[in-house]
């Protein structure tokens, strides 16, 4: 009998070893899937924090050079080209959406990439526009930018600005 029991004591049995192999599998599982939705989630807000930095840039950019705007030379839904002076002397910019390369450029350099192809950039010009304060390029004159941009996932992502020209706003 002491023969036996000595047995019993000196180690595990071939089930006890399973029964612990499978409660460790399945508490790893659990543990690297909420890992894994962690690490997804780190990468998608750093993709999202990239768009949000790029678009923000790009639409200062556009709005602090066309609150300095004199005239407008040429315009579409997607294209300005449009006389500043913001240097103190007159200078001729154009902004424009390049549909092949899916970016909006300023005087043909790149300003901004991942545009979305479908109204990746638009150019609303609005006059008249009651209750908007009084600017030197004309009483209630806005233009309202709206910048579409790809997120990491293909998903569209709209950002908006309006800017009254020949005023600069707070």
């Amino acid at each position: 009998m002491t023969t036996t029991v000595a047995r019993r004591q000196r180690g595990f049995s071939l089930i006890e070893i399973i029964a612990a192999l499978v409660l460790l599998g399945i508490l790893a599982a659990t543990v690297f899937g909420f890992m894994g939705q962690a690490v997804r989630g780190f990468f998608i807000s750093r993709d999202a924090l990239e768009i949000t930095q790029k678009a923000q840039i790009a639409l200062n950019r556009m709005r602090i050079e066309l609150t300095y705007l004199k005239s407008v030379s040429a315009a579409s839904d997607t294209s300005l080209t449009f006389v500043s002076d913001i240097s103190g002397s007159d200078t001729t910019y154009t902004i424009a959406y390049d549909g092949g390369g899916n970016r909006i450029t300023w005087n043909t350099v790149t300003l901004i990439d991942d545009v979305a192809s479908a109204n990746g950039l638009t150019l609303q010009y609005r006059t008249g526009v009651a209750g908007v304060p009084d600017s030197s390029y004309a009483d209630g004159d806005i233009i309202d930018i709206t910048l579409n941009m790809r997120d990491s996932d293909g998903s569209t992502v709209t950002f908006t600005t309006s800017v009254f020209p020949g005023k600069i706003t707070p």
